[in-house]
């Protein structure tokens, strides 16, 4: 039976020093968790303005194109939009609830 010595090994490092948990700062209050919920925010504002401007101009659109089948061409411009300011307002918050989800 023969009996070698150990290779010795590295020394492990340990668990490092104890901190206290109330010296780290909070996770809400990162930089990157800002710099993530600002992008959030901004992508999903410039995707509700893009729906309602596209909402805008298809209602505008299709109110000329009635005043166009009915005749009444060319149009009274003021009416158009005046008709269409009376639905916008709706039609907007239906919009933005439809895509809310």
């Amino acid at each position: 039976m023969s009996t070698k010595p150990a290779v010795p090994t590295e020394p492990r490092p340990g668990p490092g020093p104890v901190e206290d948990i109330r010296s780290a700062r909070p996770y809400l209050f990162s930089r990157t968790t800002l710099l993530a919920v600002a992008r959030r925010f901004a992508s999903i504002l410039a995707l509700v303005t893009l729906d309602l401007v596209g909402l805008t101009l298809g209602v505008f659109v299709a109110l000329l194109l009635r005043e166009l089948y009915l005749g009444d061409w060319p149009p009274i411009w003021g009416i158009v939009w005046d008709t269409e300011t009376k639905w916008l307002p709706f039609l907007t918050v239906i919009t933005v609830l439809v895509f809310w989800v």
